[in-house]
């Protein structure tokens, strides 16, 4: 049996595989006319300026939902956590002073979000900037920033995000932008 042959397709169905995975976590795969449903996630590059993505997705129920950028870690490697808490403004005492710091890497995103009629931009339903967004939740691997919650009606918008400067500390942790249904608290 050919052995580079045989590696070879292993390799491309395992590809194939991870694609459909990544795909399917994320509310489905992406591509770029598809109009999407919360929860949905894209990878995004926000630490490379000029950086952007969009999205079209449809809103079924009246309610908030959290547009968030997500950092993973290597949960299995606890130093990997800690510098991604870091680099994410995650809040630790300093050993030296005793007090309560906020660390984060500058970093600052256009979000904008758009309602759609008939095919065609409507009204700005959001459009600002935010600077050095903060962790604001944590899950198995992921630390997790909101940027803006947003109580949209039933309809179709369209999402932006942008990243409007380097932030090169962050260049070796992934990232996505996510939607979903936002948690509100009790």
């Amino acid at each position: 049996m050919n052995t580079s042959w045989w590696q070879g397709l292993r390799r491309a169905c395992g590809r194939s595989l991870a694609l459909l995975v990544v795909g399917g976590a994320g509310g489905g795969c992406v591509s770029g006319s598809e109009v999407l449903k919360p929860p949905f996630a894209q990878p995004f590059e926000a630490w490379r300026a000029e950086q952007s993505i969009e999205a079209e997705f449809d809103v079924r129920e009246e309610v908030f939902y959290a547009f968030n950028l997500r950092f993973f870690y290597n949960p299995d490697q606890p130093q990997d956590r800690h510098r991604v808490w870091d680099l994410t403004g995650g809040n630790r005492k300093d050993a030296a002073t005793g007090e309560w710091v906020t660390p984060g890497v500058p970093l600052v995103l256009r979000l904008t979000v758009v309602s759609m009629t008939g095919g065609q931009p409507g009204a700005v339903v959001h459009d600002g900037d935010i600077r050095q967004p903060k962790e604001t939740s944590i899950g198995s691997g992921v630390l997790v920033s909101r940027l803006q919650a947003i109580k949209l009606a039933p309809g179709r918008f369209k999402v932006t995000v942008r990243s409007l400067q380097d932030a090169p500390s962050l260049s070796g942790v992934r990232t996505d932008f996510q939607v979903v249904r936002a948690y509100m608290g009790k």
